[in-house]
């Protein structure tokens, strides 16, 4: 995961979930402010996925468009083998599972039912949560 700049940040308009659920930050300036409301971040939601962080000037963001956020599968050759829709709103976690799936068997060249199989792994250990987050 690469976290970019804080799309909900003080002062600018805040989501109501954002107010809600108590996540109100400034808008960062240094990049070791970012990597502290992205390691927020990252304990909140539990996540398990290695994090990076976008610079201040937002390169990535603006290499990918992908602002507020968005799911893309790089392949071992450093390319974009799947990019999402805009998110949250148009995620489809699904056919990113389903493409990831297809990227590894394709990969090593494993049969349908495997393809199947590590569907259904990838799934369960999506719903099954994580152990521990990682550092930012």
């Amino acid at each position: 995961m690469i976290y970019l700049k804080d799309a909900h940040a003080l002062p600018a308009w805040q989501s109501p979930a954002n107010i809600r659920e108590g996540v109100i930050v400034p808008q960062t300036t240094t990049e070791d402010e970012r990597a502290e409301v992205a390691d927020a971040c990252v304990l909140r939601l539990d996540l398990s996925l290695p994090t990076l962080l976008d610079d201040l000037a937002s390169t990535i963001d603006q290499a990918y468009r992908a602002w507020p956020d968005r799911l893309y599968l790089v392949g071992v050759d450093g390319r974009v083998a799947y990019q999402g829709g805009p998110g949250p709103f148009n995620f489809d976690v699904e056919e990113l599972e389903d493409e990831i799936v297809t990227y590894l068997a394709g990969l090593d060249g494993v049969s349908e039912d495997e393809r199947k199989e590590r569907l259904n792994d990838v799934r369960a250990n999506r719903a099954g949560g994580v152990d521990k987050a990682p550092d930012c």
